[in-house]
């Protein structure tokens, strides 16, 4: 005989939690932290728009990207303190709300430290100056007799000094000065830039201080769990909430969304359970029953579209998108070889679900909390459905748990939006695990064919075709060939290879389909890693050997060439052929995002068991500002292109995703982590991309390795169908 059991329902926090357990230790933590901020007391003092110096002498930093686990905060706080040669202990930094002043605030492509790198330095030089300029008219001295070290203004001549918070209220009416007018830091002088600098969010995140979208609690807060069409363009034909509004704690049941063309950022059509607490919203989702109206959608299957177009790729309709002419005719007899890669649709699945919260404090006024890459974006669109003013839809950004492209669309705070509108109370959305792998905006499935002729260990004319659904499907439901952007790093001429030519293939959506992190190099890192390997195979020369014809005679293969040099000698290359049986290295290289990977993976592969027992990776991303954040992002982009590798697939079924959890789209555990070496490879080139770029090259290292202690070649992830992992 089953007991029943009262539950009482309390909305703890988890920095409640944390704060009511941790102790002493963390109460000291905390105390230490508040320490540093500035006092009530203290003036504040705006010298631009980023930099804000209190009387105090602490230096707030405002930071417009959104910090996902990136380190950008951290970032953008050493390049203006760097160039104010500020005091580390003093500095702060404060994230932007949704404001166009700020600049591009979509944290995606990696920009974030390309875009802003030497804004920010342009921006803390100028901020500097009119420090300068405070201390020159307090003293009546030339600004030209004044210098700066940790946070004081200093008068080379007598000696004298002001400390930076005694100069901010002088310093703040100051005129910005002319950008050409200032002198920015040689690479010798920086203290900060190029450091490993501890992340300023470090304490906040592991103490529990650091509010996640999921975090936010208002007053009078209604919580939102919603059942979406599981189908792309269904839309609701009836539902049964009897039983949902039987659970205690739930107030309301609501629909909204819709299934019309194009999907753009709206919600999908759904039923939306408001509740008292989480777990009457979840439980009151459970017992809804919701028929869906049926569409063409339905009968979608993936897998067997996979297969269908990769037999008939050649009879779909082409589009020609480059092509590279040879300077003088190519020999009669050449040999040809093909091979055709495939891989699934990938789903974000970053580690904190979506969530977002809106509250209307008037009928024109709103706003929203929500874990969002575009703020702006959220802004626009929020406007558009609202009706109201972009000016009165105030949008705080939260930390992310991780994003990866998924957070900067922003369905899931439309419906936060919706919702709070319909009830006039604030309204959080929560997203379950199964909502996130169930109903994202996924990263296309994809074929890719390369052929080449070739003669005496040199690849003479080479033919790349692809076919993937392209992202500006996502606004116009009639766009199926990749757009430019997506091609770019398929179309690279840069390699000693006399003809090139590439194609690409429709292919029609069948999903909301969007950005995740590395974009269609995900399919491309793969492609080219694999058939460069398979070409160097069919030449009968060493793959690194193939690399380094690949890329001679080209100044713009600079990056990758030092790339694949630190890769050949952190892994032992050279050493390979005394790996026991069953092991074996394998290397591939990809240029994406302005910056230059090489990545060698050292597998074993014994009795079907497939393991990955190292990864080298060596990156070429020019100027870095926090070396800990840059190795971190490579280690990161290991593990994730490892998980690609081993295990993620998202297939539909009757239109819909077959998937739900971590039980079927796995990510790598810690006990199937590789040991990791990271290789930083110097340079005074700009800023590349770090965040994307380690991505690509890792897959097809692995699937090259298995070839080398095999004999096997795939063409087709993940390989759990083929090994055991």
């Amino acid at each position: 005989m089953s007991k029943s059991t009262s539950v009482n329902i309390v909305n703890l926090s988890r920095r409640q939690l944390l704060k009511a357990s941790a102790g002493a230790g963390l109460l000291f933590s905390l105390k230490c932290r508040l320490a540093h901020a500035a006092t009530e007391t203290a003036q504040k003092s705006e010298l631009n728009l980023f930099v804000n110096l209190y009387s105090d002498n602490q230096l707030e930093i405002l930071c417009n990207r959104s910090e996902m686990g990136q380190g950008i905060r951290v970032s953008f706080a050493q390049i203006i303190a760097d160039e104010m040669y500020a005091d580390w202990q003093y500095v702060s930094v404060q994230q932007s709300i949704g404001d166009k002043r700020t600049g591009n605030q979509n944290t995606d492509g990696s920009r974030s430290i390309r875009l802003y790198y030497n804004k920010l330095r342009l921006l803390g030089a100028s901020a500097l100056y009119m420090l300068k300029a405070a201390a020159a008219q307090l003293w009546q001295v030339p600004v030209t007799q004044l210098t700066a070290q940790k946070h004081y203004i200093i008068d080379t001549r007598t000696g004298r000094k002001a400390a930076f918070g005694e100069l901010a209220e002088l310093a703040a009416k100051q005129s910005i000065p002319d950008e050409k007018s200032l002198t920015l830091k040689s690479k010798e002088q920086f203290e900060y830039i190029g450091k490993g600098i501890t992340s300023i969010d470090f304490n906040p995140m592991v103490n529990g201080r650091a509010e996640f979208g999921q975090d936010v609690m208002l007053p009078n807060m209604l919580y939102a769990c919603l059942k979406r069409s599981p189908v792309l363009s269904s839309e609701i034909e009836a539902y049964d909430d009897s039983e949902c509004k039987k659970i205690n704690g739930v107030k309301q049941v609501l629909t909204l969304g819709s299934g019309a063309f194009p999907a753009h950022f709206n919600p999908l059509p759904a039923v939306a359970v408001l509740a008292e607490h989480t777990w009457a919203a979840i439980k009151g989702v459970r017992a809804l029953k919701v028929d869906w109206k049926q569409t063409d959608y339905h009968g979608y299957h993936s897998d067997t579209d996979l297969h269908y177009k990769t037999k008939n790729l050649t009879a779909l309709n082409a589009k020609q998108r480059a092509q590279k002419k040879p300077d003088t005719p190519l020999p009669n007899d050449l040999n040809q070889f093909s091979a055709t890669y495939v891989l699934p649709y990938l789903a974000h699945a970053p580690m904190e679900p979506p969530a977002a919260s809106a509250v209307f404090h008037s009928e024109s006024n709103l706003e929203i909390w929500a874990c969002v890459q575009s703020p702006q974006a959220v802004q626009q669109k929020a406007a558009q459905i609202t009706g109201l003013d972009e000016k009165n839809i105030r949008v705080n950004v939260t930390f992310l748990g991780g994003a990866f492209g998924r957070k900067a669309q922003p369905d899931f705070v439309m419906e936060a939006v919706i919702l709070a509108r319909q009830t006039g109370q604030p309204v959080k959305v929560i997203w379950q695990r199964e909502d996130d792998i169930q109903h994202d905006y996924y990263h296309a499935a994809s074929i890719t064919k390369h052929t080449a002729r070739y003669q005496h260990q040199r690849i003479h004319e080479w033919q790349a075709e692809t076919c993937f659904t392209p992202i500006p499907s996502l606004f116009n439901i009639n766009k199926t060939h990749p757009s430019g952007g997506e091609m770019q790093d398929l179309i690279r001429h840069n390699y000693a290879i006399d003809s090139q030519k590439t194609l690409s293939f429709p292919y029609p959506a069948q999903t909301r389909i969007a950005w995740l992190r590395s974009v269609a190099n995900i399919q491309h890192g793969f492609s080219i890693g694999c058939f460069m390997d398979e070409m160097a195979h069919q030449m009968q020369i060493d793959p690194v050997e193939h690399w380094q014809h690949l890329l001679a005679k080209n100044d713009q293969n600079k990056g990758l060439n030092a790339a694949l040099k630190q890769v050949y000698q952190s892994s032992g290359w050279s050493q390979k052929s005394h790996l026991p049986a069953g092991e074996a290295l394998g290397i591939a290289l990809h240029h994406s995002f302005a910056s230059d990977i090489a990545v060698v993976s050292h597998v074993s592969v014994k009795d079907n068991k497939l393991l990955v027992k190292k990864v080298y990776i060596s990156a070429h991303v020019g100027t870095w500002v926090n070396e800990d954040r840059v190795t971190a992002q490579m280690e990161g982009s290991v593990i994730f292109g490892l998980s690609i590798a081993l295990f993620n697939k998202i297939s539909f079924k009757d239109g819909a995703v077959e998937q739900s959890n971590f039980n079927d789209y796995q990510v790598v555990r810690i006990n199937q982590a590789p040991e990791i070496h990271v290789d930083l490879v110097p340079s005074e080139a700009q800023p590349g991309g770090v965040g994307e770029p380690g991505l690509p090259p890792v897959a097809p290292s692995i699937v090259n390795a298995i070839f080398a202690a095999t004999g096997q070649r795939h063409r087709q992830l993940p390989l759990n169908q083929f090994y055991q992992v």
